[in-house]
């Protein structure tokens, strides 16, 4: 059996570089662009592209709904130009914050489709928990968190993937819009009825 780069869990380190660009923002609505490169096998080769434009709208002080599609070129051993493209629908949801410290969950849909199967559309729901502190241990340090994801397939019936994130920080310049995100992720996925984990360290820069 031949599996994709993105599924191969073999305790490699990964690197996933991205930025973030916020187009535009009037009143409650905002649109947002995401680009995103993965780099497979100990950070030695780019295994996937990800473009994810968005249209968020804040519906009441710390509720946030977005909607947006997402399109993925992942690297296949058999099919080198292996596209995806998601319909994605998601509720950020501010739980709780005070003195500082703040507990959010983001609920997500996606309506996946793969350009390699001619499958019916493959139903994923994802659900996030994040907890940050704020914090001004290094310079220019903003908050730091901890948070973790779990995905449920409902094509298959099954939690088929998890992503645990021991830690996030978040940098911002006192005068600067500028965002930068570092974060380290241990992603476990479940393959023939195995979990197997990958490590991964992010920078995602936000402006």
């Amino acid at each position: 059996m031949s599996y994709g780069a993105g599924d191969i869990y073999d305790h490699d380190y990964r690197l996933w570089s991205s930025f973030t660009w916020d187009v535009f923002q009037k009143n409650k609505v905002k649109g947002t662009f995401h680009n995103e490169v993965r780099w497979f096998e100990n950070i030695s080769r780019v295994g996937a592209y990800v473009i994810q434009p968005k249209i968020h709208y804040q519906v009441a002080n710390g509720t946030e709904i977005a909607f947006g599609p997402s399109f993925i070129n992942l690297e296949k051993e058999k099919a080198p130009n292996n596209n995806k493209i998601r319909a994605e629908f998601q509720v950020v949801q501010k739980l709780w914050q005070i003195s500082g410290h703040s507990i959010s969950m983001r609920h997500r849909l996606e309506l996946r489709w793969w350009e390699a199967n001619n499958r019916e559309t493959e139903p994923m729901t994802r659900q996030r928990f994040s907890y940050f502190k704020k914090s001004n241990l290094l310079p220019s340090l903003l908050k730091i968190g901890v948070s973790n994801e779990f995905f449920y397939d409902w094509y298959r019936s099954d939690f088929n993937e998890n992503r645990f994130f021991p830690i996030n920080l978040v940098f911002k310049g006192k005068d600067s819009k500028l965002m930068t995100t570092l974060f380290f992720q241990v992603r476990s996925r479940k393959t023939l009825e195995q979990w197997q984990e990958a490590y991964i360290f992010g920078v995602n820069i936000r402006f």
